[in-house]
């Protein structure tokens, strides 16, 4: 009866879990695209767009569109801007696959803050209305995983005192 009454309980809590976030994503051609948004994407970024994707989210009874532009920086490294339907520009995130990757002042902050941890890899978010750059960075010690986040000097930032654009993107990133 106990393992029934768990099981349920498990049911019922997955239940709400999955009520809190419905999240789908679509490979869009740019024609799909809002006007305003490849406006904005082009007037902030000089790189060719590789693809877009419209993102659709249902949040705590919030639903929430998003178009994301995919496209290279410096060569190798990716980048995914995110813009309201209205073309308002909301973060840029660029990837970096490894820790050796990020900025060596990112990269030693890391170590000095977690020396138990090792720096695994990260990216850099701008939050696009105000051009802050804020790294996410994922570190881990043997089976525990860690996400900080820094500002470009290495202090670490609250979550909560984020721009929510910020915190959604890492929700809706891929």
């Amino acid at each position: 009866m106990k393992t029934l009454f768990v099981f349920l309980l498990s049911l019922c809590l997955s239940g709400v879990t999955f009520a809190q976030l419905n999240f789908s994503v679509q490979k869009v051609s740019a024609e799909d695209v809002p006007a305003e948004a490849i406006a904005t994407q082009a007037a902030s970024f000089s790189a060719a767009v590789r693809s877009w994707e419209k993102q659709n989210a249902n949040t705590r009874g919030k639903a929430v569109t998003r178009y994301v532009a995919s496209f290279t920086e410096q060569s190798k490294t990716v980048t995914r801007a995110r813009y309201t339907s209205n073309g308002k520009g909301l973060t840029a995130t660029t990837y970096y696959g490894t820790a050796a990757l990020l900025p060596t002042v990112i990269q030693d902050a890391a170590a000095t803050n977690y020396p138990a941890y090792s720096l695994k890899s990260g990216e850099k978010i701008i939050y696009i209305p105000t051009k802050q750059n804020i790294f996410r960075l994922r570190l881990r010690k043997g089976a525990q995983k860690l996400v900080i986040y820094v500002d470009n000097n290495g202090q670490e930032l609250e979550k909560e005192e984020l721009p929510e654009p910020v915190v959604e993107d890492e929700n809706m990133s891929h």
